[in-house]
């Protein structure tokens, strides 16, 4: 009897350590299942490019570095191993893709070619150049203010990507020409900078953001012209900058480094890349400050698109000799 009644109680432990088990079991796997249904599913992505290069146009990642493009339903996104940084596509008013000739070599491939006698250095800059994609974004940030991003990929992909934006998107207007302000209504050493007007010139889309860019940076590092504003911007002291910039493209003749580089001392005259372009600075009450054409162009063995740059250094000289510069005391 005694034993009976022992076989009893072990069984009924055991089948309460089951049912508790069990119980245990399916609460944890429910658990489990809450979890799963409430952590959020990552954001699908339509495109990348693994060896995209930021050419210029992100003010939180630096010129020249190369890092991850992605495109999504709502963002486009540059990532480094420094960080990363979006834009959202809502602000995107014009994505475009262009094509460029690149050296493979760099630096050290156009050492070579020039040490390289009769010629031979020529054979080679006909090789090693291959032909690359560039994508540019432009946009406006939560003030408005204009901004364009130019990116260096790999051959095809850019257009693979703008082909994701379907129609053209709705081109943003030039701001229009404030009316003069009132006196003492305008922002002390203040500069607004309006977009590249190009609109009866067939000029691609990547040499008018690069200048743009290029003059905004190289304007920023000059404290000589006090605080530079975007075009669009309707952040505090914009809306009635000391100076307002504007420039216009009047004719562009897109060159070519490879047959720059390819041709020997002809190169000097063939494929060159030329930008003729009017500068116009007037101040707050609309007095002219400069008004002037210049032209620039690039022969030497490099890309084309070096000639922003050196517009940019032009006009920033130009401008520098103008009232819209204070010098340090």
């Amino acid at each position: 009897m005694l034993l009976v009644t022992v076989r009893r109680s072990l069984s009924a432990r055991r089948f309460h350590t089951f049912s508790l088990a069990a119980f245990l079991l399916s609460t944890a796997a429910a658990i489990c299942q809450d979890v799963v249904k409430a952590a959020p599913s990552p954001t699908p992505l339509l495109w990348k490019s693994d060896h995209a290069l930021h050419l210029i146009g992100l003010i939180e990642s630096k010129p020249n570095i190369e890092g991850i493009l992605s495109i999504s339903p709502t963002t486009i996104t540059f990532a480094t191993s420094s960080g990363q940084t979006t834009i959202e596509r809502a602000r995107i008013f014009a994505i475009s893709a262009g094509d460029m000739h690149m050296e493979k070599g760099g630096t050290l491939g156009r050492f070579s070619r020039k040490v390289i006698p009769y010629g031979g250095g020529s054979v080679i800059a006909a090789v090693t150049h291959k032909q690359v994609d560039l994508l540019t974004v432009e946009f406006r940030d939560a003030h408005d203010a204009y901004h364009g991003a130019v990116f260096l990929l790999p051959k095809l992909e850019a257009l693979n990507a703008a082909k994701l934006f379907g129609s053209p998107l709705a081109q943003a207007k030039i701001e229009e020409q404030q009316h003069p302000c009132v006196d003492g209504t305008a922002g002390m050493a203040t500069l607004k900078i309006s977009t590249i007007d190009a609109a009866d010139v067939p000029v691609p889309t990547e040499y008018k953001v690069l200048l743009y860019e290029q003059l905004i940076r190289r304007l920023q590092a000059d404290a000589g012209f006090g605080q530079v504003f975007r075009d669009g911007d309707r952040a505090s002291g914009a809306a009635c900058p000391m100076a307002s910039l504007a420039l216009s493209l009047s004719a562009f003749n897109k060159g070519n480094a490879a047959v720059r580089a390819s041709t020997g001392p002809l190169g000097m005259f063939l494929g060159v890349t030329s930008l003729k372009f009017h500068v116009h600075l007037q101040d707050y009450q609309g007095k002219v400050l400069l008004d002037k054409d210049l032209k620039e162009t690039e022969r030497g063995d490099s890309d084309s698109l070096d000639i922003a740059n050196k517009l940019a250094k032009s006009v920033t000289k130009k401008l520098k000799k103008t009232a819209a510069h204070q010098k340090p005391a």
